[in-house]
């Protein structure tokens, strides 16, 4: 049965049913991609933290920056321990890892 525009109630029904289901997803979408950027922020941290501790050893460096995908990793190294600096979705963040004795 069609309306006076050519198109059916039911029609309408399921591309406002599309419509629905399509817009729900969106934030889920956005929780899952915030939550992935946080998690490679993390690995970078991790990854920045074992480069460090090898210029550290080698060069005797105890300090330093590196940028990945445009984020700054500023890490210090201390002898026992290093801390990496960063930020990601969650605010300023901090990883530090102790070494073995």
């Amino acid at each position: 049965m069609l309306n006076e525009n050519g198109s059916s109630l039911i029609e309408s029904v399921l591309t406002l049913a599309i419509l629905f289901v399509v817009t729900s997803f969106l934030p889920l979408l956005f929780h899952l991609k915030s939550v992935l950027y946080n998690k490679q922020t993390d690995l970078h941290a991790s990854e920045v933290a074992y480069e460090a501790v090898l210029i550290a050893t080698t060069k005797g460096v105890t300090t330093g920056i590196k940028q990945i995908d445009e984020v700054e990793y500023y890490w210090s190294f201390n002898g026992d321990s290093i801390c990496v600096d960063y930020n990601n979705l969650l605010g300023e963040r901090r990883k530090c890892i102790r070494g073995e004795n």
